[in-house]
């Protein structure tokens, strides 16, 4: 296909962010045990939780309108309301949980922020430079926690942040395109928030369904617990990276389609390639031997293959319906997201906690994968049906 090039030069990035990314798990691991990576894990996902409310603006609605009305408009406009969402977000969240405020609040301005630089960047074509954004953020950062490791220096889980804070800020200044500042009016603001409310809500339900589940370990089993559960996440989750670098390029092109055919058939090759190449890392993953896994994260990380392997058919569903959710985000039709979304968070809320009580972690990951192969079932079908209904016109 025409957009081969693209494709490639996100995968390959993708892949390499994800080898950094799987090296930081690591080194986190040995410097902080299952407790810190239990911190980590809880401190993360409040920051995903309020990143959803911030990319209402800021998300796939910025990329959307970037050129529909004016980039500078779109870009200060959601910067200031990543501020504002960060602020508040932040301030609840550490009620909750006790988590330092200023702490928080950095971490979501800085994961949101990185967002829309990348977002900007793809929205106008420049995919290369999006994924060395990608893969320079998380192979700093890596570097950077080296000599920890080495030296045996002193480090917590709150440090680890705030090294990880200092990167995202930097690393995504330096790919800041200037642009005039000046922000929508009030017509242009309800348009974005319209598009962005329906998209977002699809990716809370979405947030709820993949992360609820840790929330229910950290009160029911313990934070060290939650340590070696979500390090289990991170490497089943470590497969996406394949159908997200699909969908990532596939979405921006197909905003700038008319051609509804062009759209599908781009979708139905990405999806077939991504469940491909999906299932081949899976594979590998899945035959590495435990005592591997117990030498790379420590003994505090045993039993994470036989979590890995409960949760794997979830995740190799979501690798092949990733590329067609984004589809029909691009088709602006979320109803059908919010639909698939809404049916995994009202399974992982039925069956986490009475899984959690028979069968511990493995009840968790348990209720994960049944959460992703229903909410993929769903849109399998609703594809399915679009398709068969173009066929018949």
């Amino acid at each position: 296909m025409r957009d081969r090039k693209e494709l490639i030069s996100t995968l390959s990035s993708r892949l390499l962010a994800m080898a950094s990314s799987f090296g930081l798990v690591m080194i986190s691991s040995l410097l902080l045990g299952a407790e810190g990576r239990g911190y980590i894990s809880l401190t993360i996902t409040d920051a995903a939780l309020v990143a959803i409310f911030s990319n209402i603006l800021s998300g796939s609605s910025a990329m959307f309108y970037l050129h529909k009305i004016s980039p500078g408009k779109v870009f200060y406009t959601a910067l200031l309301w990543i501020i504002v969402c960060s602020f508040i977000g932040s301030g609840i969240l550490s009620l909750i949980h006790s988590s330092p405020f200023l702490l928080l609040f950095l971490l979501c301005m800085a994961l949101s922020f990185h967002s829309l630089i990348f977002n900007q960047l793809f929205a106008n074509q420049k995919f290369i430079l999006g994924n060395v954004l990608t893969v320079l953020v998380q192979f700093t950062f890596l570097v950077g926690l080296l000599p920890f490791l080495i030296f045996k220096w002193s480090i917590n889980w709150e440090m680890y942040f705030v090294f990880q804070i200092s990167i995202w800020f930097i690393v995504s200044l330096i790919f800041l395109k200037p642009l005039k500042i000046e922000f929508v009016d009030f017509t242009q603001l309800k348009k974005i928030f319209s598009y962005g409310c329906k998209n977002e809500l699809s990716f809370f339900f979405q947030f709820l369904s993949y992360r609820l589940s840790y929330f229910f370990v950290f009160h029911q089993l313990g934070v060290s617990s939650l340590g070696v559960f979500g390090v289990m996440v991170i490497i089943a989750e470590s497969v996406w990276v394949i159908s997200k670098s699909f969908s990532s390029v596939s979405f921006a092109k197909q905003l700038q389609d008319e051609d509804l055919s062009r759209s599908i058939e781009r979708t139905n090759y990405y999806t077939k390639l991504s469940f491909l190449l999906s299932s081949i890392v899976l594979f590998v993953l899945i035959i590495i031997p435990e005592n591997w896994y117990v030498v790379i994260f420590s003994k505090e990380f045993r039993g994470l293959k036989e979590i890995l392997l409960i949760v794997s058919p979830g995740i190799l569903a979501m690798s092949g319906s990733t590329v067609i959710g984004h589809f029909f985000a691009a088709q602006n039709r979320q109803w059908v997201l919010i639909l698939k979304s809404l049916a995994g968070v009202l399974i992982t809320i039925i069956l986490t906690p009475y899984m959690l009580d028979f069968y511990g972690i493995w009840g968790a990951a348990l209720a994960m994968s049944i959460a992703h192969i229903v909410s993929s079932s769903i849109l399998f079908l609703k594809y399915s049906n679009l398709i068969k209904q173009k066929s018949s016109i």
